[in-house]
């Protein structure tokens, strides 16, 4: 993606008449990033839905201004595939296909609105089942019905990973191993 191959992309999404766009953040990141560089705005995407990388808020802006359109992130792990889409106000709904949990340190449920790890039960796969699936990354569920409408429960926030560390002689920790 360039300044010079950018209008190619547009040309075909107009030619195909698409609606919803997908994919990696980085792609719709750098096709934005060129057509902000040259003053283009394209208007015609409904949603575009980004998945397989994180994003940040300001490449989500970034995309958003170029597209004229809300920009939606998926959260999901290579081993059980998405498993939640982020509505309009920022929660992370679950999807029907995979049963999510969020624990403390001994596998215990954690209650609404307390973060812990997140747990993935993968409904999807009858060769390899993933229950209980330890993600490492820390997220806060939810279970009451979210402003959007949707009744589905959802985490309000993925906020890290656990860490392996090294506990140093004086009680220091070392992080990312």
């Amino acid at each position: 993606i360039s300044k010079y191959t950018y209008q190619y992309y547009l040309n075909e999404f107009k030619k195909r008449k698409v609606q919803f766009g997908t994919g990696f953040p980085s792609g719709w990141t750098a096709l934005a990033e060129v057509m902000i560089d040259n003053n283009t705005i394209f208007e015609g995407l409904k949603a575009i839905i980004t998945d397989s990388e994180g994003i940040s808020e300001e490449n989500k802006l970034k995309i958003e201004k170029a597209f004229k359109c809300p920009v939606y992130r998926t959260y999901g792990l290579g081993e059980v595939g998405m498993c939640a889409i982020e509505c309009e106000c920022g929660n992370y709904h679950i999807l029907p296909t995979h049963f999510v949990e969020v624990v403390d340190q001994e596998g215990n449920i954690q209650p609404d609105g307390t973060e812990g790890e997140i747990v993935v039960t993968d409904y999807n796969s009858h060769r390899y089942p993933f229950i209980r699936y330890a993600t490492g990354d820390l997220g806060i569920m939810y279970h009451s019905e979210c402003l959007c409408g949707m009744k589905s429960p959802y985490l309000s926030k993925i906020t890290g990973r656990v860490e392996d560390y090294i506990l140093t002689k004086d009680g220091r920790k070392i992080t990312r191993l």
